[in-house]
């Protein structure tokens, strides 16, 4: 087999996937098919078509409200509100997760072994760096307000932090709804295996 072989092979299979609203493994394949040949401007337009589906799907609101926060607050807000907002707010827990997450090698062990340290380099470098990028973050954002702030101002990066915890909860918790209830697929399938086990 040769390159140009598998890559319209996978874009079958994004086919597939598109027709099943499953965005991000059609998004997968596609990727995978222009990396063996870039030559196929279609499968570029395919990319764009994906990743507006992707975009739109009912299941990104949790996940895509804290990235929309972070827009805006960095839009609209001070740059001390910002930085706290994101750098700050962000940063922090994302670093302590990231030490959970490498904490065991459950992650790294899921990943195919010839992209597993280029796929967890992130990861490690927050949990190695993260203790103190929050506090210089603060530091900046300390710097930014003066010795004297506006009791407004503090207020406003007060309520931006929490905004950012709230929008990060959303998130989270959106994601473990998922993976607790599956999809509509796998919820029905395990109720009519269910069924089949009270009925023997």
């Amino acid at each position: 087999m040769n390159d140009w072989y598998d890559a319209e092979q996978r874009v079958e299979r994004a086919k597939e996937f598109f027709d099943q609203h499953k965005w991000q493994e059609a998004l997968e394949e596609l990727r995978a098919a222009v990396s063996l040949n870039p030559y196929n401007g279609g499968w570029f337009f395919n990319i764009g078509l994906t990743l507006d589906e992707l975009r739109r799907a009912d299941n990104n609101e949790g996940p895509a409200a804290l990235a929309h926060w972070c827009w805006y607050v960095c839009d609209r807000a001070s740059l001390a509100v910002a930085m706290a907002a994101t750098n700050y707010a962000v940063e922090g827990s994302t670093g302590e997760w990231a030490c959970v997450v490498c904490s065991e090698s459950t992650y790294a062990d899921s990943l195919p072994e010839e992209i597993r340290g280029p796929a967890t380099r992130w990861l490690r470098l927050h949990a190695e760096y993260d203790d103190t990028h929050p506090w210089e973050a603060l530091e900046i954002v300390a710097t930014l307000l003066g010795h004297s702030p506006p009791a407004a101002e503090i207020e406003a990066v007060r309520r931006a932090i929490r905004a950012t915890y709230y929008y990060s909860e959303m998130g989270l918790n959106h994601a473990a709804a998922g993976l607790l209830h599956g999809s509509f697929d796998e919820t029905a399938s395990n109720a009519s295996t269910l069924g089949a086990l009270d009925a023997a």
